[in-house]
């Protein structure tokens, strides 16, 4: 999984709790709306409603605790992918010094050679 997914699952998350915490608003309402008018048939419903409201609760909690796991996913993620950054420009910086040492020392082979050849020519 990487970044991009689980921040898109975080965003979905996010959406999910938006939605049931309206849902559980309008569940409030409902509620409060039956309890202030008692001869509302609908007052038989409350204890449903209650129910309702539980499992609302319930469900948001587990997505906020969902959306939670994802958050420390990514920023898990993001650590992995600095300490990998880091790596890898570490890697690169190894490397130009590598090829400059080696330039370096194929100038010298070079130079080597050269004066080898002018001790060996007869004069």
């Amino acid at each position: 999984v990487n970044v991009k997914e689980l921040q898109n699952i975080k965003q979905n998350q996010s959406l999910k709790i938006l939605n049931l915490s309206s849902q559980l608003e309008i569940a409030k309402k409902t509620i409060q709306s039956n309890n202030d008018e008692p001869s509302s048939p609908s007052v038989h419903n409350n204890s449903e409603n209650l129910s309702i409201i539980r499992e609302l609760q319930l469900t948001q909690n587990e997505m906020k605790e969902s959306l939670n796991e994802a958050e420390n996913e990514v920023e898990a993620l993001r650590d992995v992918v600095s300490k990998q950054t880091a790596s890898i420009l570490s890697m690169e910086r190894d490397t130009r010094e590598l090829t400059e040492i080696l330039e370096q020392s194929e100038a010298l082979n070079e130079k080597l050679e050269q004066d080898i050849e002018a001790i060996m020519k007869p004069t």
